[in-house]
């Protein structure tokens, strides 16, 4: 999501600035339009990342801001679309020319319905391609850490909740058991805490009703025992 966000904002911004520069040579002929074009080039604030080439309607390159490519012939498909089809196409992937991962848009210059010219924008994905490298280490790196406070937290809310009714259940038993009058630990105030009160006093009141119960049969078989 982020790699087609990038690269389709990086697209329309080609695009947009090959169209505008297009359109500031329209009213210009072929001849005329180069020294304004070499003019644009050297005024572009962006040549150091974007390069600019401006192609003759055969293809080839007459000028370019980055490096002397004079003559050379372009066969992008954007460069291919804006000379046959009058509009702008712009290219996502390997230069057919110079092999190399790009995003170019080339904007035909038209003169009386003529193609006389192309005004291409051109950048390498390498910086793109960094980018994402970064962007998923830094992802990666924020999921681990996010993954690793969320097993933190589980753990704790289960000791805290766990534990508490581990020694529940296990006082429980030991009450089931015969062992009447165990008391529980009160770690808490909460309604854990209110759960081992509860426990607690029914483990006394048990603890006392057995005891009442066994000094009563004590005495009644006594009194038994005793002779009139």
């Amino acid at each position: 999501a982020m790699y087609s966000y990038y690269t389709s904002t990086i697209q329309a911004s080609l695009e947009s600035k090959a169209q505008t520069a297009a359109g500031m040579f329209r009213n210009y002929t072929e001849t005329t339009y180069l020294s304004t074009a070499r003019q644009f080039i050297n005024q572009f604030e962006e040549k150091t990342t974007i390069e600019v080439q401006i192609l003759n309607a055969n293809g080839r390159v007459l000028m370019s801001s980055m490096m002397d490519i004079s003559g050379a012939s372009v066969s992008s498909p954007d460069v291919v679309s804006a000379i046959g089809e009058k509009r702008v196409k712009p290219h996502i992937g390997q230069d057919p020319d110079t092999h190399d991962d790009v995003i170019s848009a080339s904007a035909p210059v038209v003169y009386n319905n003529t193609v006389v010219g192309v005004v291409r924008m051109c950048t390498s994905l390498r910086q793109v391609h960094a980018q994402m490298v970064r962007i998923v280490l830094v992802t990666s790196a924020i999921g681990l850490a996010a993954l690793l406070v969320m097993g933190l937290l589980a753990s704790y809310f289960i000791r805290s909740v766990l534990d508490p009714v581990i020694r529940v259940t296990e006082t429980a038993k030991r009450i089931a058991a015969g062992s009447y009058g165990v008391q529980m630990e009160k770690r808490s105030d909460d309604e854990m805490g209110e759960l081992v009160d509860s426990i607690n006093d029914m483990s006394m009141k048990i603890d006392q009703a057995e005891r009442t119960q066994s000094e009563f049969i004590s005495s009644v078989s006594h009194e038994l025992r005793t002779p009139l």
